[in-house]
Formats: C-alpha cells, structure tokens, sequence
C-alpha cells in the first residue's frame, strides 16, 4: 500500500510505502480501496513495479509543495490525486474522471465508518473495489 503522510502534522509530508500484511496492525484503516491491479504481476522485481514505483515517487512531497491541476496544497488527499492522473497519463490505470474517483473513495469510507471499521480495532477494515478507475490490461511500457 502506498500513502503520504504528515504523522499527525508533526512532520514534512513524506511517502511512505506500507507491506500489505502490515495494515492488519493499524489502529486507524478504515479502508482498503484497490484503484487497480498492474499487469504482468506485481512482484518485487517486476519492470512494471519498478515503473509503476517510479511514476508515485516522481510526485513532490514536502512541507510546502503544490500538485494537480489547479495547484493545492499538499496533503494525502492530493497526493493520491496527483498519483492517479500521473499513472492515467503514464498508460497504467484507467480512470477518466478523479473527482468521481475521489468521491467512490469517500462514500465507500463512510460506509465502511458505518459498520464500524475504524474504530481503533487492529485488523478490522473494509476491502472495496473501485469501479470508477481499473488497470490497464493493456499496459504496454515499451
């Protein structure tokens, strides 16, 4: 999993790139939303990994950066944003509208609130999948 955070605003925003099996031990998930599955596996190694990798660490963290279009304040939120239409433009993720990603994300985090995921309980979080964006089948890096 990968996410941008502040650590509570005690920090510079900084990336950070989470092993799945770790989220089972967070407190705070609510969610897990799977924007996409990259083809040709997603292993370690992989040219696409090393490539998909590439595109979300390219997006500018720091104290004071600006990303999208028009330019906001940086914050997990636009972070991911930026990282959608970066992987959009790169070929390796379908998805024509973020907005409406953005508000898939949001509505299927107040459902999962509602069933009570999120409530400081390790391992209990709710899977959704996007059917707004999808990976492209047909991503070809060459």
């Amino acid at each position: 999993m990968y996410h941008c955070t502040n650590f509570n605003g005690l920090a510079p925003w900084a990336y950070i790139k989470v092993p799945a099996t770790r989220v089972l031990f967070e407190k705070s998930t609510i969610l897990a939303f799977e924007i996409g599955v990259i083809p040709d596996g997603f292993g370690p190694f992989t040219l696409n990994r090393r490539r998909f990798e590439k595109v979300v660490t390219g997006v500018p963290v720091g104290s004071t950066v600006l990303v999208g279009e028009p330019p906001e304040e940086l914050t997990s939120r636009t972070w991911v944003q930026e990282c959608v239409r970066r992987l959009v433009k790169e070929g390796m993720l379908l998805c024509a509208d973020v907005a409406a990603l953005e508000d898939e994300a949001r509505e299927a985090g107040h459902e999962a609130r509602l069933k009570g995921f999120g409530e400081g309980r390790v391992g209990m979080y709710e899977l959704a999948v996007s059917k707004v964006c999808k990976g492209n089948p047909r991503y070809d890096p060459d």
